[in-house]
């Protein structure tokens, strides 16, 4: 699959959760940040999509 490199500026009291949150589960922060990226990008789509079938339907 394709990728590509983004860069993620966090403030620093975030990225030190961010740190413990990642070395608590046992992954790397690059590990850690791409899983939580991912999530909720999937949550996000699956919102967008309910809400075109809602709109889909209110206009029928």
């Amino acid at each position: 699959m394709p990728s590509e490199k983004i860069s993620v500026l966090l403030p620093h009291d975030v990225l030190e959760h961010v740190r413990r949150a990642a070395d608590a589960g046992g992954e790397t922060l690059n590990e850690f940040v791409h899983a939580a990226l991912t999530d909720r990008l999937s949550r996000l789509t699956a919102s967008a999509e309910r809400r075109r079938a809602a709109a889909a339907e209110w206009s029928d």
